[in-house]
């Protein structure tokens, strides 16, 4: 039975038509993906469902009936959940306060707060979630925001519920126990619409595919029918060329870290990085990946920190996280607080970094000012009509790469990319890899932070690795993922062991 169906849906922004005539159904205790590179019009078509937009055109039905739900409580009264890519949390307010911020329960007139932790704790625990439910929004990573955002929605019971990219911030262990939760959803008879540029997760809990491509449906599959490939023609359009890992060879040690300790920590960091080298930094959730990366530039208090780079005269002199960071090239994790200025234009959000390379005497030169933005907006792929458009306006990925690209102005020696590809599509997120690879083929030194171990083991010339214990253990890039998951859940006493083993093995 068809519980879920869109029919001839269109919508158009300034410039933009995001949808044309797009439909979409979905039956009791089915997932269907929704798939699609950024800008296809997926989240224009779920935000509708959702109620956070209204369509131009066509119709919305739920068990054969029409409805138009004019602001998401209204499509939750309908029971149908969006849980966004980018959580929408208060950092003022506790976990537990964030979980219940669109439905406060009471009794007797005042707030219930031992009936919200018993729910809290339900659903957490069918999560397989542990929280503390006291802790503030704003001390959550992005990875415990994303699990309060989806907590949010189960506790209403939705009949709907829809992912936009619900793990592209979570690690391993979490994406397998919401694998499982969807599966049990399904399985109680609720409709899934499941959002992801991750193929292999479709195939995981989808059992058929929707794929849009510029607003427009593309193909619609059950996933028994198509291979990997076969989706990726589907989505793109065309054939997607493979991008092998090219083998570079080190040049001389560009930085040497000894005893970077977060002020938080006990423990210290120590690792040497080379000139034109791509270093992954991977461990699992908890394990410290932002804090180290975040310490390194000073963005985190650090205890102490011992740092070198190698100057003009190919000497190593000392230097200082904040210093190294005016050497750097920054990509934070979340691009939404962290990455953008989100009433700005694309111009100015790519150039805000560099006004003071565009400056004469004080003034900003507005003819290097548009050539440099039209050189970063041509260099990272950036679709967009305007340069004076706002950036809120992009699509996720289109966002991401302005957040990349606004660095290439400068020209930085180093580039500190936590989560780089993070929500991009198959396409965007090979664009990229090809500009992280230039930057490195260009002699700059990349330290780069992400969840994704295909991604690590395709871009890295060489993986640090972060125990849960937050130890650091090298590893080439030829090492197996099972090797890279013993690492990452070890003892400290077993990594000590492996450091010292991988110290061996290179001197040897």
């Amino acid at each position: 039975m068809t519980v879920l169906s869109a029919r001839g849906v269109s919508k158009a922004f300034p410039g933009v038509q995001a949808l044309s005539e797009v439909g979409l159904g979905a039956e009791s205790g089915e997932v269907v993906g929704v798939l699609g590179v950024n800008g296809a019009g997926k989240s224009t078509l779920m935000s509708i469902l959702g109620g956070l937009v209204h369509a131009d055109d066509g119709e919305i039905l739920l068990d054969g009936a029409p409805i138009s739900p004019q602001d998401p409580a209204a499509a939750a009264r309908l029971g149908i959940a969006l849980i966004h890519q980018e959580p929408s949390i208060s950092p003022t307010m506790t976990v537990l306060e964030n979980l219940f911020a669109t439905s406060f329960p009471t009794r007797h007139g005042l707030l219930d707060r031992s009936s919200m932790r018993e729910r809290a704790n339900r659903v957490l625990d069918h999560m397989g979630v542990t929280l503390d439910l006291d802790e503030p929004g704003s001390q959550l990573s992005q990875a415990q925001r994303q699990l309060v955002e989806i907590a949010r929605a189960l506790l209403a019971n939705p009949r709907v519920v829809i992912f936009d990219e619900p793990t592209s911030s979570l690690d391993d262990n979490e994406r397998q126990a919401l694998f499982s939760l969807i599966r049990e959803l399904k399985d109680g008879g609720a409709v899934v619409l499941y959002i992801t540029h991750f193929i292999d997760e479709v195939f995981t809990v989808c059992d058929r595919v929707v794929v849009l491509r510029d607003g427009r449906n593309a193909g619609e599959v059950g996933t028994q029918e198509v291979t990997h490939d076969d989706l990726i023609r589907l989505i793109v359009g065309d054939e997607v060329v493979e991008r092998p890992r090219d083998s570079r060879i080190a040049g001389e040690t560009a930085l040497r870290v000894r005893d970077l300790r977060a002020a938080d920590s006990e423990y210290g960091w120590s690792f040497d990085l080379a000139e034109g080298e791509i270093v992954g930094l991977w461990g699992l959730l908890g394990s410290g990946r932002s804090t180290l990366l975040r310490c390194l530039i000073g963005l985190h208090p650090t205890a102490e920190a011992e740092l070198e780079v190698r100057d003009a005269t190919g000497a190593m002199v000392a230097t200082t996280p904040r210093a190294l960071f005016r050497r750097s090239g920054y990509v934070p994790e979340d691009r939404h607080r962290q990455g953008l200025a989100l009433s700005l234009s694309v111009r100015a959000n790519l150039t805000i970094s560099a006004l003071g390379s565009l400056a004469r005497l004080g003034w900003v030169s507005s003819a290097e000012e548009a050539a440099a933005v039209t050189h970063a907006i041509q260099a990272g792929g950036i679709k967009v009509a305007s340069s004076e458009r706002p950036v809120s306006v992009l699509s996720g990925g289109n966002q991401q790469k302005v957040v990349l690209n606004r660095h290439i102005i400068r020209e930085p020696r180093f580039w500190m990319l936590d989560e780089p590809t993070r929500g991009l599509d198959v396409g965007a997120r090979g664009e990229v890899h090809d500009s992280i690879a230039a930057m490195a083929d260009a002699g700059a030194t990349v330290l780069m932070v992400t969840s994704d171990v295909d991604e690590l083991l395709q871009l890295s010339d060489r993986v640090l690795v972060l125990s849960r214990h937050g130890d650091l253990t090298s590893r080439s890039a030829g090492v197996e993922k099972d090797e890279l998951m013993r690492l990452a859940q070890a003892s400290r006493s077993e990594t000590v062991l492996a450091s010292r083993s991988e110290t061996v093995a290179r001197e040897a």
